[in-house]
Order: structure tokens, then sequence, then C-alpha cells
């Protein structure tokens, strides 16, 4: 647990415990509810803040969450299916082009991955690299084929026309350990 998530269980102790200690001593004041509701509102929103997960500049998941999501899949379901995702020459596009305009290239193939997913998770690893752990490998192929596709057309990105070449590359993970190669 992180400190803060471990800060958050202590006071929900205390909270509670502060709640039905002034609820033994003056039974007239119902506070034990309300001091469980506030204790429970507060954990939820430290344990599950979405933005936490997300990748800021893209919307998608980020690399911790990839992370998690591999655990669970290895402890539940022994494999998973991935989808990896890298954009070619990101430190080039930037060079030549800007950052700005290779922050819009970033965004658009996160767009265009998210569409081809359909309902599958979207995370993205780093700077140019982008996974997906779809539900089996028959939809891994066809995610990866429709992700190859969709980049391979022209785009319109910031006014300006870009073909954009990535990498896309599917496999399955059968052991916990296969798990750090690929996040690296």
């Amino acid at each position: 647990l992180r400190p803060v998530e471990v800060k958050t269980i202590y006071t929900f102790v205390i909270f509670i415990i502060v709640a039905v200690g002034i609820q033994f001593f003056f039974p007239t004041y119902l506070l034990s509810g309300v001091g469980i509701s506030i204790a429970i509102t507060m954990m939820y929103l430290t344990l599950q803040n979405p933005d936490e997960l997300l990748d800021l500049m893209t919307g998608t998941f980020n690399r911790g969450s990839l992370i998690v999501s591999l655990k669970e899949h290895l402890i539940y379901d022994k494999s998973c299916s991935v989808v990896v995702i890298a954009i070619d020459e990101m430190k080039t596009i930037n060079n030549i082009l800007g950052v700005d305009m290779g922050d819009a290239i970033i965004k658009k193939v996160s767009k265009i991955i998210a569409e081809s997913a359909e309902d599958e998770m979207v995370f993205r690893m780093s700077g140019d690299k982008f996974a997906l752990l779809p539900s089996s490998k028959i939809s891994c192929r066809r995610i990866a084929k429709e992700i190859r596709e969709s980049l391979c057309r022209e785009h319109i990105v910031n006014g300006a026309e870009v073909r954009i070449s990535a990498c896309v590359c599917y496999g399955t993970i059968a052991d916990v350990r296969d798990y750090e190669y690929i996040v690296k």
C-alpha cells in the first residue's frame, strides 16, 4: 500500500472509533452513522482516485494501471494476450515538427487505438508506446490488424496531413515474470 492509502485506512479507523465513542458516552447524539459515512466516503475518494490511473495527455490508462492489470490477469487467468504499439521516429517528429505536433500525433494515435480496441482498456506505457489487454487471442489479432490498417492511412493532425508509422506487435504472456519485460 502507498503511504496515502495507509494514512486513509488509519484515519478511517480513527473516525469510526471517535464516532462510536461519542455515541457511547452521549447516546442522544447519533454520530456513529455519520462518522462511518464520512470515513467510507473519504476512503473511496482516496483509494479510487481515477486521475492517478490515467495518462493526463491522452486520457488513456497509464503505465501503473497496466502493471496492476497485468498482475491481476496473470494471477486469475494464468495468461493474457497483449498488443503493444510503438510509434516510430517520435524523437525525429518532435525535433523537426515540434513538441506540439508530436503531442498531437500521440493523441491521434491513442484515439485510433481506442476506436480499434472498442471496449478494451488502452494503456500509455511511455511517451510513444501503448498497450492493450484484449480478452482473447482472436480479438488480439483482429485489433492489431485494425490498428495497423488505421495508422497506415493519412491523417489530419493540427491542420497538417501526416502518415503515422508504428510497430504493432501482439502475443501472450504466460508467466508473471514476463510482464516486467513487456512494461520496460
